[in-house]
């Protein structure tokens, strides 16, 4: 069964979608125009509008986490750079692993675009009788997720023209979005989805009970996965395939990444890697390293390849992180929780469950903790903000980050991002902006 997106107790293919005014112009009735792009805005009120008006958003969404995520490998040392690089991960290659307002543009461009959208329909569907609950539910989860990501990945934000807000402004209204999606969800499925999603604005707010509340209530075999359609849409392409692929591009390595020698002590199919015999060499040189080794992921290894926006597997380690925070001398119970999560994988050096982690305090506990997370979210776009977050919180335990700077004088002498600047298309255009 091919990558799609788990909807209303279904498996169906993600988002194979046309720009909204096109939609309106092919599917509403009494849209009576010669030109199949703009429409006037009040078709968008009628029903037959609603769904795709909603997938909109949802494709820009893809969009946006696509991209956001194969930036953020670097600075998050997911990946190593092999000193050529396509589109958004060429410019973070270029500053190894600096991320400056020029280089964002784009990835804030989708992600507004698909809370804008959302909150639109939302506003929209507000005015109107019978609006079909799975759409409204979807349009209050895709501005939750989108709020999500800008709290986690971004610096500050700014909405609307207005001034420059904190992450933890983003955070309370994801936190809201998927609140009022519960409150309309039809169907177990989408109230799985938005008690996730809730769960993780949750806790990177800092509220653990509540985060673990929601995660406990999540099954643990629940994905929400997005994908573009089947890869012929160059806009919603998988990028981390594309950088890879070989088709020309070999732009990352896993070789020097903490996951390269993992996997081949453990076998965790969670971060395979394949080389390849004749291909010895990433593209291009890095500065002060040379010709990079050339291995490449197992996941993402199709240009439709989903991104997981949230799993049971994460739930399961909310609540153990939850746990290690509200109560440390807990961990043994945080522990069950990860290994509950590790040994549901089998490992490809041994055939069986993977091994339990065998943790003996509450430093070992929280290493596992952090090493099962970037497992389970591994290339999702995710790390990046649990790095920043660790890091500050001076949690114990290792966080496995790779020594890059023994690699090339580049990483000493460049300054690591951990998270998204506001770009400066922003900055120029919004005059609530300074910075």
């Amino acid at each position: 069964m091919r990558p799609g997106v788990w909807y209303d107790g279904a498996f169906r293919r993600g988002p194979t979608l046309l720009p909204v005014a096109l939609m309106c112009a092919t599917v509403t009735a009494g849209c009576d125009v010669t030109n199949p792009g703009p429409v006037q805005d009040k078709f968008l009120d009628e029903p037959p509008s609603h769904a795709p008006l909603v997938r909109g958003a949802e494709r820009t969404l893809v969009q946006a986490v696509d991209r956001l995520a194969i930036m953020s490998a670097l600075p998050a040392r997911e990946i190593f750079p092999s000193g050529q690089g396509t589109g958004g991960l060429g410019n973070i290659i270029s500053q190894a692993g600096q991320i400056l307002p020029e280089h964002t543009g784009t990835q804030w461009s989708f992600l507004q675009q698909a809370r804008w959208i959302s909150e639109d329909a939302i506003r929209r569907f507000a005015e109107l009788d019978n609006v079909d609950a799975t759409t409204l539910t979807r349009a209050y989860l895709w501005a939750g997720y989108a709020y999500r990501t800008f709290g986690e990945l971004f610096c500050e934000a700014a909405y609307d023209g207005e001034a420059a807000v904190a992450p933890t402004v983003s955070l309370t209204r994801s936190e809201e979005a998927f609140t009022n999606a519960l409150g309309v969800a039809p169907n177990s499925d989408l109230r799985s989805a938005a008690l996730a999603g809730r769960a993780q604005a949750r806790a990177a707010l800092g509220d653990w009970g509540g985060a673990a509340n929601d995660a406990s209530d999540v099954p643990q075999e629940f994905a929400l996965q997005l994908s573009g359609d089947d890869g012929g849409d160059l806009n919603v392409r998988n990028q981390i395939f594309y950088a890879v692929a070989d088709l020309p591009y070999r732009n990352f390595s896993l070789h020097f990444t903490f996951w390269y020698d993992y996997y081949l002590d453990t076998g965790d199919p969670r971060v395979a890697w394949e080389s390849f015999e004749g291909i010895p060499f990433a593209n291009g040189s890095w500065p002060g390293y040379g010709l990079v080794p050339w291995s490449r992921p197992l996941k993402h290894n199709s240009p439709d390849f989903p991104f997981t926006l949230s799993s049971g597997q994460e739930m399961l380690l909310i609540r153990a992180e939850a746990t290690l925070v509200q109560n440390p001398g807990g961990w043994q119970q945080a522990l069950d929780l990860i290994n509950q999560v590790r040994e549901s994988y089998t490992s490809d050096k041994t055939g069986e469950a993977m091994e339990a982690w065998p943790a003996r305090s509450l430093e070992d506990t929280w290493t596992a903790l952090m090493v099962e997370r970037g497992a389970v979210l591994f290339l999702e776009g995710r790390r990046l903000h649990d790095v920043r977050r660790w890091e500050n919180a001076g949690v114990p335990g290792d966080l496995q980050m790779p020594d890059f700077e023994s690699r090339s004088h580049l990483f000493v002498e460049t300054e690591q991002s951990r998270c998204f600047p506001i770009p400066q298309s922003e900055i120029d255009a919004n005059p609530n902006v300074s910075h």
